[in-house]
């Protein structure tokens, strides 16, 4: 908007160019006017543009009937309000606006070619740059389906998945898309002889596992979300992929997947604390026998002696004396 200085620069301006007409300085109106309009005017506000002589005229001729002030620049005669939207339509759009304030400018101006308030051809929403190849079906969703939803008129599961439903097929599936120049659905079917379908479950499976990357320490476990695995002690000071379902893991996930260049090597089970402990270990007496012998060397149990006498490899220096006594 000018203010009111800017305008009075831009009537200056006008003036100093039609003033040789005023002053009678000029015999030929018209040639004066080409004259001017051959070159760039420096105009206050806008900056270098070219006149044609008609509007230079225009100016003389405004400036003798209502003096400097015709030269200003007059506001607009709609100032304040619309060119195109009626009271009616305006009214619309604030009442959509009101009922789904999360609701992007595209979705309104869907819903009111919906109703009717005016065509497709009248006004077209802004297209954006151009988007990755893939679009992501989630913001989509979010921005067109959710941002409409009015989470009081929803009545249970069911009638959600419904709406889902309806809106899916009619608002995504079944309709043109700018890029692709067709619907989703139908870019699909055009297609459909060259879709594969996995006849491997488990490798399809597979596919959707969550990967990161470990180092298996040199006692060969490894930590997930502070759970600890055991592996095979070859891969211990290795770093491998491991791949698991996250769903699994929070509900106690008992083996994850060891991977080396896309190739599955083995496997990591889970460590249960409770059952390593009471694990015997090799050259350590048992819990068991310690409760034994402790309970032996309470009562005085003689030792069991063996049921067999074995010969004595040993040297009985007595037996020698009373030998050679004898002798």
């Amino acid at each position: 908007m000018l203010d009111e200085v800017t305008r009075n620069a831009i009537a200056l301006k006008k003036f100093s160019i039609i003033s040789p007409l005023l002053n009678g300085q000029v015999e030929h109106q018209g040639e004066y006017c080409a004259q001017v309009a051959s070159s760039v005017i420096d105009m206050p506000h806008y900056g270098l543009k070219n006149y044609s002589p008609k509007t230079i005229s225009s100016w003389y001729s405004d400036y003798l009937r209502l003096g400097i002030d015709a030269l200003k620049p007059k506001p607009r005669t709609d100032k304040g309000g619309s060119r195109k939207v009626t009271t009616e339509i305006s009214d619309a759009l604030a009442e959509k606006c009101c009922k789904y304030p999360k609701a992007p400018a595209t979705v309104i101006y869907d819903m009111m070619v919906k109703d009717g308030f005016f065509l497709p051809a009248d006004l077209s929403p802004f297209t954006p740059t151009s988007k990755g190849k893939i679009e992501r079906f989630f913001r989509s969703c979010r921005l067109r389906f959710l941002s409409t939803l009015i989470a009081d008129e929803v009545k249970d599961l069911d009638h959600l998945n419904s709406l889902f439903w309806e809106w899916l097929s009619s608002d995504y599936n079944e309709k043109s898309h700018s890029s692709l120049g067709m619907s989703p659905l139908d870019c699909f079917l055009a297609q459909a002889e060259s879709v594969i379908l996995p006849t491997n479950l488990s490798l399809f499976n597979e596919k959707f596992l969550v990967k990161t990357s470990r180092t298996i320490k040199h006692d060969a476990t490894l930590s997930i979300n502070c759970i600890l695995y055991e592996t095979s002690p070859v891969f211990a000071g290795r770093k491998v992929d491991v791949r698991y379902d996250p769903d699994l893991l929070e509900r106690g996930l008992e083996e994850v997947f060891l991977y080396s260049d896309d190739k599955c090597i083995g496997t990591a089970k889970k460590v249960h604390f409770s059952d390593n402990a009471n694990m015997k270990r090799r050259g350590r007496p048992s819990a068991a026998a310690k409760k034994i012998k402790s309970i032996d060397s309470v009562t005085n149990t003689p030792e069991a002696t063996p049921a067999i006498n074995l010969p004595k490899n040993t040297i009985s220096f007595s037996a020698m004396n009373k030998k050679d006594v004898t002798s």
